[in-house]
């Protein structure tokens, strides 16, 4: 790549010469051939992650799911052989974002969960797009809180969230608390 890179630089601005494709033809096979060396890695990964994620649900599924969320965890478990076995890593990440979805429908009626939630909403107070909409909201969050109205609290965070800038709400450690891939 760096032999290529060399002699591109020494090509003309204005070259009209078949060069310029030639290169173009051998920096396209370069791409190709990193590409087959990293795709295993890529993959292998995936099947590791999509592992460890089977082995989360599982547990949230047996001790929080309901017959739905286990009859769903099944239905996913038996597609394994398809993607587990695919050299597609979008199936495989696809496999993944619906395990997670399965664990989100249930951590989202955890009391654990929505307190985390709501504490970590209120570390980002001073972000929020309409403070006083915001304070209003945090005020009805701990009222729910002590009166162990868990329903009302998810309300309030989903309302919270949607306070919070875009960057914020589409951020790694947000995505944590909504699910959102």
């Amino acid at each position: 790549m760096l032999e290529l890179q060399g002699e591109v630089m020494l090509l003309a601005l204005d070259d009209v010469t078949d060069n310029r494709y030639k290169f173009e033809d051998r920096k396209r096979k370069i791409a190709q051939e990193l590409n087959q060396l990293t795709s295993g890695k890529r993959l292998e990964r995936l099947r590791m992650e999509y592992q460890a994620t089977k082995g989360e649900v599982t547990g949230i599924v047996s001790e929080s799911g309901n017959d739905y969320e286990q009859r769903q965890l099944n239905e996913a478990i038996a597609q394994e052989h398809t993607f587990l076995n695919s050299t597609n890593p979008l199936k495989l990440q696809t496999a993944i974002d619906d395990l997670h979805h399965i664990s989100y429908q249930i951590l989202r009626r955890t009391p654990d969960f929505l307190i985390g939630w709501f504490q970590h909403l209120l570390s980002k107070c001073e972000t929020f797009n309409d403070q006083l909409q915001a304070k209003n909201l945090i005020e009805a969050g701990k009222k729910h809180i002590a009166a162990e109205d868990y329903d009302k609290l998810g309300e309030v965070n989903v309302r919270l969230h949607s306070l919070l800038p875009e960057k914020e709400q589409d951020s790694n450690e947000m995505r944590h608390f909504t699910g959102i891939s």
